[in-house]
């Protein structure tokens, strides 16, 4: 079976970006147990019997410290979302382009709704299908926090993150729902 896998970088302390998410986004959608805060590297399906490898290979990857430098709200569909954004570094980037090759070299094809953790969106089968046209130039990695219900936003974040990679299977849009790795 073919699923849907997210490289992300996951903060070490995260606690001010779930207690940010729950105070300025909806019970719609904000973030949990069940969606941990995270900037996406590279998203792909992959044979399931193939994970294992892949994890083998990230678990040398270094943690790395990553700058938040603006809260937005960007529209999403009939929602808007709240996102954390962080500073592009050459370390960061590098890292997204080597999370990308790694999962090249490992996509699967023939991939659905069934590939994710839940019931998901068929927006989200297609972002992940697509994730390629969000990556290299068009990298922009940041933080979701969820569905804004507010347009009032904070200074209040935390600027400056440590952050490891991990490999994640995906629930609806986009989640980072299961660690594999």
């Amino acid at each position: 079976m073919n699923i849907a896998v997210n490289i992300a970088l996951i903060p070490r302390s995260a606690e001010l970006l779930m207690s940010l998410s729950h105070q300025l986004c909806s019970e719609h959608f904000r973030l949990s147990q069940d969606a941990f805060p995270h900037v996406s590297l590279a998203m792909n399906f992959v044979n399931e019997g193939r994970v294992k490898e892949i994890a083998d290979e990230i678990r040398h990857w270094e943690a790395i410290a990553i700058q938040c430098t603006q809260m937005v709200i960007e529209p999403s569909g009939s929602a808007s979302n709240i996102l954390l954004q962080v500073r592009q570094s050459n370390e960061l980037r590098n890292l997204h382009e080597q999370a990308m090759s790694l999962l090249y070299n490992f996509r699967a094809h023939g991939a659905d709704d069934a590939s994710f953790v839940g019931d998901v969106s068929i927006s989200t089968v297609n972002y992940v299908a697509n994730f390629e046209s969000y990556a290299f130039a068009q990298f922009s990695p940041h933080f979701t926090l969820g569905e804004a219900k507010t347009s009032e936003l904070t200074d209040d974040f935390p600027k400056s993150l440590i952050a490891d990679v991990a490999l994640f299977q995906l629930g609806d849009r986009c989640t980072c729902a299961k660690r594999l790795g």
